[in-house]
């Protein structure tokens, strides 16, 4: 009985999908304006206080590291600290980016290459990747820049394999690893490959994109001096795993 049911499912699947219609986005847009309260959606400054909180405590846990001689436990713990209040400074910044805190766009600029620092993501590269194309086509295969590769992809693409071979659930040592390097690998990835070889990203300003990596770079490069070498680890090795750590089991959720 089962099994009949089941050939009747999978004859009759195929015009359903068929048959659906598609829905403009514009029309759940149009009917929540209705019902939802229209300051709702103004700007809301006081919001970016969570960026300059987090910053501002990062700063000052990564001066305390420079400044004072402390035993390793205290480093440890404040090394720890200092991934943490970047990685709230990385999701504060997120939502300003999206447009929603701050009427300003320079002043979003100025967040986002000060706040997307750490992982060298440029806020011009951001608003393409992942505010017009990712939210506009969520999980949508191929499409969507932030989703995993559909079979196909898979069978097809050496880059996939080796990507796949990375991820938990692929069986593989190294896939241990995955959430220490791979919001930092991501950013790599899609600003120096996926940039120029995603047809969907050729009309992203590239000059801009490399001129806000550049600044970043400038940035880290100038700590990097400002710290002795002996506190590297504390500064920056492990800040930047716990940062990722955090940012890539947050991003594999269903958030």
């Amino acid at each position: 009985m089962q099994s009949t049911e089941r050939q009747q499912v999978d004859r009759v699947q195929p015009d359903v999908v068929q048959e659906t219609e598609v829905i403009d986005p514009s029309y759940y847009q149009k009917t929540l304006d209705e019902d939802l309260d229209k300051n709702m959606f103004k700007a809301d400054a006081y919001r970016a206080c969570w960026f300059i909180w987090s910053f501002s405590l990062s700063a000052i846990f990564f001066l305390a590291v420079v400044a004072f001689k402390l035993e390793w436990p205290s480093q440890l713990a404040i090394a720890v600290l200092i991934g943490y209040f970047n990685t709230m400074m990385y999701h504060s910044t997120h939502e300003i980016m999206h447009g929603n805190v701050l009427k300003k766009k320079w002043m979003e600029d100025v967040i986002g290459l000060l706040g997307f620092t750490p992982l060298l993501i440029s806020p011009t590269f951001w608003r393409t990747w992942h505010n017009e194309i990712h939210h506009s086509r969520t999980n949508q295969g191929r499409l969507d820049p932030e989703s995993w590769p559909m079979l196909d992809d898979y069978k097809n693409s050496k880059i996939q394999k080796i990507l796949f071979s990375l991820t938990p659930g692929s069986g593989t040592k190294k896939s241990y690893l995955f959430f220490f390097y791979w919001a930092s690998a991501k950013s790599l990835l899609a600003h120096w490959y996926y940039r120029f070889s995603r047809k969907d990203m050729l009309f992203v300003n590239n000059w801009r994109v490399s001129g806000e990596l550049l600044v970043q770079m400038a940035i880290w490069y100038y700590a990097l001096n400002l710290v002795s070498v002996d506190k590297w680890l504390w500064c920056f090795v492990i800040p930047l795993v716990v940062q990722n750590y955090l940012i890539s089991s947050n991003e594999v959720a269903a958030h």
